[in-house]
């Protein structure tokens, strides 16, 4: 062979001695040789490809093994084992891990397969500041969960001129799980003794009907009083329930309302699943 397992090539035959006859089938088994090992070099022109497998050397993030001669700190290099690593300007972007996953710069791990044709597909786990969500047969709830965490479920009240009068002002569906972690009350009017209280009845897959349905349950209704415009609370005290499932039906039922014509309320929730 002209080459051994490390690449070396060595002359099939020994080295010729001075003033000695030189036979022919020595020089044509060199010449034969020299032959073989030129025709199994790779052309850097690029008139012919490799035949087996294309090795080279480990490089690390500031010489990538695989590299570009215009630039040379930019390419993909062993960054472990069964590892592959990838630099841009000698500074890590990404590793190709053995499990399938790539790592990126700043933490983001994608994992399991992605495709993107036409529409994107996403299967595995990704994490996001050192938390995995699951994606797959349906699983995005805890994705969203981080993206979207905090949205406000929320009902506009409006007395069309006049005062809002007591009773149903807004019905929604919930469409995620979530719990409930504060509550804001704005009313269009201030000064004196305006104001509203609205309490929550809810029910899964039904209208409620009554305020035995409450998840308030008591006296700490989410309201605004005193002239003020602007209310923000926690739930507090006897509130019976600050969970919400997917499915179910609020109806914000207006207790009392002093002098105000409009009025938005808002349940800020932290979502906990799809």
């Amino acid at each position: 062979m002209p080459r051994n397992t490390s690449g070396v090539y060595s002359l099939p035959q020994a080295a010729f001695i001075p003033n000695s006859i030189i036979s022919s089938a020595a020089v044509n088994s060199d010449f034969s040789d020299i032959a073989v090992a030129l025709t199994g070099s790779l052309p850097i022109d690029g008139s012919a490809g490799m035949t087996g497998p294309f090795k080279v050397g480990s490089g690390n993030v500031g010489a990538p093994g695989i590299a570009f001669t215009s630039d040379t700190n930019t390419g993909f290099y062993l960054a472990g084992t069964h590892q592959i690593g990838w630099s841009a300007n000698g500074v890590q972007q990404a590793t190709f891990n053995s499990s399938g996953s790539v790592t990126w710069q700043g933490g983001a791990t994608w994992g399991g397969a992605v495709t993107f044709n036409g529409a994107s597909t996403l299967i595995g786990n990704v994490t996001f500041n050192a938390t995995t969500y699951t994606f797959g047969a349906g699983a995005a709830a805890g994705f969203w969960a981080g993206i979207a965490q905090n949205v406000g479920i929320e009902v506009f009240m409006d007395g069309a001129g006049s005062v809002i009068t007591a009773g149903n002002h807004g019905t929604v569906e919930v469409p995620f799980n979530c719990t409930i972690t504060s509550w804001t009350a704005t009313n269009n009017v201030s000064g004196g003794s305006n104001g509203i209280s609205v309490d929550v009845w809810r029910a899964n897959g039904a209208l409620p009907t009554s305020s035995a349905q409450s998840i308030i349950g008591g006296s700490n209704f989410i309201g605004i009083g005193g002239g003020a415009t602007y209310a923000h609370s926690a739930p507090a005290g006897s509130w019976a329930s600050t969970s919400l499932l997917k499915g179910d039906i609020l109806v914000f039922n207006v207790t009392i309302a002093i002098g105000v014509t409009q009025s938005l309320i808002s349940l800020n929730v932290t979502r906990t699943g799809s």
